[in-house]
């Protein structure tokens, strides 16, 4: 079965490289082409992202020839773009998790593929166009923010057991609120408020498609804007991810900025 985008451009040849590969092993159960940028097609989009379950993941790769590409070969999360899965992986594990509706559930399904015993494979020989994020208004889109955001929670406190999930629960709200003060220093106000919706859909499990997002109590988002983003917010993001060094750090650094400021 192949997912494509309705935002690509498939090289002529990228359905039968697929094939091929796939049909060489039968331990591949998922398969991606290479997905180049649709305005610059020579540059590479992505080639696969690493998934460390102790709870990061790194930035999409864009080459094939990364040693990180070359050492995970058959262990890398793919993209949904143009994936090309293996009937057997559908009997086995089940379709994509419509909890997510969109964003982060193709690295669900891929981390639930491999953890079933597949691996997947990034083709090089095959080639995708992507019109990167137009699907819900490109790549500063409200939307995207809000279900990047909620769906971040679920994809890791779905995948990580014990101390690491707690870990990650108590590091998941400075995370947001920093997208928030990204937002908000762009100017982006209605990001800022997707971001924070989906970050409040997301700690109470609330999930599917965005038309039904919810929003914090006034009371909670006055807190928010007038005592966390309203006075050093940076500081408050470290204090709420338990990184004493780096509050006192911050702190310092604040009052040695006052102190020249007056001297000036």
């Amino acid at each position: 079965m192949w997912l494509l985008n309705n935002d690509t451009i498939i090289d002529r040849d990228c359905l039968d490289a697929l094939v091929a590969v796939g049909e060489k092993d039968d331990r591949i159960g998922l398969l991606s082409p290479i997905v180049y940028e649709y305005v610059a097609p020579h540059a590479i989009q992505f080639a696969g992202t690493i998934v460390d379950l102790p709870g990061e993941r790194r930035p999409a790769l864009t080459s094939p020839d990364d040693p990180a590409v070359l050492g995970n070969e058959g262990r890398l999360a793919l993209w949904g773009t143009a994936l090309l899965v293996k009937r057997r992986v559908v009997e086995k594990i089940g379709f994509l998790d419509e909890r997510y509706f969109a964003y982060v559930e193709d690295m669900d399904f891929s981390v639930r593929a491999m953890a079933a015993g597949f691996s997947t494979r990034v083709v090089r020989e095959a080639a995708v166009f992507h019109k990167h994020g137009s699907s819900l208004g490109g790549q500063a889109s409200p939307i995207r923010e809000y279900l990047v955001t909620r769906n971040e929670y679920l994809f890791w406190t779905t995948h990580l057991a014990g101390w690491r999930r707690f870990s990650y629960r108590m590091r998941y709200a400075p995370w947001v609120l920093r997208r928030m003060l990204d937002a908000r220093l762009h100017g982006e106000e209605s990001a800022e408020e997707y971001i924070a919706s989906g970050g409040w859909d997301a700690l109470r499990g609330r999930w599917g498609s965005w038309e039904q997002r919810g929003r914090a109590p006034a009371t909670v988002r006055a807190i928010v804007n007038r005592w966390v983003l309203g006075w050093h917010p940076y500081l408050w993001a470290r204090l709420l991810a338990g990184d004493l060094r780096g509050a006192v750090a911050e702190a310092l650094r604040r009052v040695l900025a006052l102190v020249r400021k007056r001297r000036e």
